[in-house]
């Protein structure tokens, strides 16, 4: 495996600095994964590269369940309630944050900004963008509550999870 970085002399976005980032790929390479920094998942990366490959598009996102954080309240307009439902799985997908790009993906990438709110629209638009549904495990670390649920995620099998804050 080959890792690359780049250090950011001053804020890029995202785009920006994803785009930065792709630049230092060796010519002939067909694609890149790219991943937020902040998720957790255990997703199949064979699978995902897979699917990218049979798409053929410049980028193909992989996307998780959107889950209801909280648990929801059946009622009636009469005000009866009839059901809990505790944390839902909703009919809606959110984008996971992990990504197989092929390089040609520069050319759509801004030299600052986001590419998420840039780049993948009009990616859309041109029928340049695919979605691969994951039902992997997946945490996006935002909150301490995410990160005392990735400790426990990560503990080694077979231990209580060691949550790092109260």
């Amino acid at each position: 495996m080959s890792l690359h970085y780049v250090v950011e002399e001053e804020p890029l976005g995202r785009g920006g600095a994803l785009k930065r980032g792709l630049s230092l790929l060796p010519p002939g390479l067909e694609m890149a994964i790219v991943t937020n920094g902040d998720i957790i998942t255990d997703q199949s990366l064979e699978e995902l590269v897979r699917a990218h490959q049979e798409y053929k598009g410049l980028a193909t996102v992989m996307l998780s369940p959107l889950v209801c954080p909280w648990g929801i309240v059946m009622a009636e307009e009469q005000g009866r309630i009839r059901d809990f439902l505790e944390k839902p799985v909703l009919p809606y997908w959110v984008n996971a944050g992990v990504y197989v790009m092929a390089p040609a993906i520069r050319a759509y990438l801004p030299d600052r900004g986001d590419h998420e709110t840039t780049t993948f629209p009009a990616l859309a638009r041109e029928d340049k963008l695919y979605a691969f549904k994951s039902s992997a495990p997946w945490l996006a670390v935002d909150t301490v509550k995410d990160l005392n649920e990735a400790c426990r995620l990560l503990a080694p099998r077979g231990q209580a999870g060691h949550p790092l804050l109260p």
